[in-house]
């Protein structure tokens, strides 16, 4: 790559143009942003999401109200809204399968589609996206300091990917909004990562124990032995158990998906010690949530007096919004985000504590409240589904 070079961003928006000197004096790595100069004109080019528009008449005492649902605007390509400036030393992507020799534009791209809400892309990479410029997820909150969280967020990228979470990110990125099976299985892929992966620092949070390799080696070599050594199986069935029980040591003495979304929440706030019974219930419908999901492609059963509607608009919202917050909050904390920081970029107003904590869900949330979209995700509303652990 050479020493000086611009790269077409696309679909990047950060709301007013007037606070766009203040962003394009901002660097992260060899990276800075310059604006086109038809910026607003560009930025009302991008896809609009659905949106509800309420209006209210007074009279007679009362007050009546009327909601529009306003629909989509669906940008029809691509738009340039700015570039990136690459000026100085060499660096690697690091957010993916394995790092990548762009000079970091990849890695830019992931950071300011995950905290900008949109996709995101450059030439290089915009093929493989398809149609996501469609996406509209849920970014920061005050959508200028998307830049400034990322130049907080970029120094910390190889501490992100040691705690192994760039594929949870990737995954989140990639729940495009207007496909709603595939943000439904995107975000429940990164949730289970992030289960797996993220350290909770909570007082009560046990780590998963950790065999070093040689010790584990001993363990299947003895159990190997103890195995073949059985009378009363046959070869071939002493091969199954073997493989299995080897399988089984590999994963260690892991907590499972339950009790570690248990720690995950503690550690974030969102939940207290000790975490009480109709908490513990909350906690257990994501994993029967998760379960659906991934296994059957459908609803878990509705609890008593509960309508296939009423679970149908509660599992929507959880779907869309209270499990990808569970991944944002982990995120935050992996690239460095600490309680101050949180703050000043408002990521701690999160709906997490008001669900598990007090058991509320926010609003119906666009059309992912509408029945009808859930039968296409999930088809029919009456199948049940295993309530294990899903080690």
């Amino acid at each position: 790559m050479d020493k000086e070079h611009l790269f077409p961003l696309y679909n990047l928006d950060v709301g007013l143009s007037l606070v766009r000197p203040q962003l394009e004096d901002l660097r992260f790595g060899p990276f800075s942003i310059d604006f086109v100069e038809d910026y607003e004109s560009k930025v009302r080019e991008l896809t609009q999401p659905l949106q509800l528009q309420t209006s209210m008449k007074f009279g007679g005492g009362e007050v009546i109200g009327d909601e529009i649902q306003a629909e989509p605007v669906y940008a029809r390509d691509w738009i340039c809204t700015a570039h990136a400036l690459h000026k100085g030393a060499e660096e690697k992507s690091f957010l993916a399968a394995s790092p990548i020799n762009d000079g970091g534009l990849w890695d830019l791209c992931e950071l300011l589609t995950f905290f900008t809400g949109r996709r995101v892309t450059a030439d290089p990479y915009k093929v493989r996206h398809g149609a996501a410029y469609r996406y509209v997820g849920k970014g920061i909150k005050i959508c200028y300091q998307a830049i400034h969280a990322v130049a907080h967020a970029w120094p910390n990228r190889e501490r992100f990917v040691e705690a192994k979470l760039e594929m949870a990110l990737l995954s989140q990125n990639q729940a495009v909004f207007d496909m709603i099976q595939t943000q439904a299985s995107h975000y429940t892929t990164a949730l289970d990562i992030v289960c797996a992966q993220y350290r909770p620092k909570a007082a009560n949070a046990v780590e998963n124990v950790r065999i070093d390799k040689k010790t584990k080696s001993r363990l299947k070599d003895a159990v190997e032995k103890a195995v073949y050594e059985c009378e009363g199986l046959t070869d071939s069935q002493k091969q199954s158990y073997v493989r299995v029980l080897s399988a089984r040591m590999d994963q260690g003495l892991a907590k499972g998906f339950v009790a570690k979304l248990e720690d995950v929440l503690v550690d974030f706030g969102a939940v207290d010690v000790p975490v009480l019974t109709e908490v513990k219930e909350r906690i257990r419908f994501i994993d029967r949530i998760r379960n659906a999901i991934i296994h059957n492609g459908r609803l878990p059963t509705p609890a008593k007096d509960e309508t296939q509607e009423a679970l149908g608009q509660r599992v929507a919202i959880i779907v869309n919004d209270i499990i990808p917050e569970i991944n944002r909050q982990a995120f935050y904390r992996a690239f460095g985000f600490d309680s101050e920081d949180r703050q000043k970029f408002a990521l701690d107003e999160s709906p997490l504590r008001e669900f598990f904590v007090q058991g509320r869900l926010g609003p119906i949330i666009q059309q992912m409240s509408d029945l009808s979209i859930l039968d296409k995700l999930f088809g029919e509303l009456n199948c049940d589904t295993d309530e294990d652990d899903g080690d």
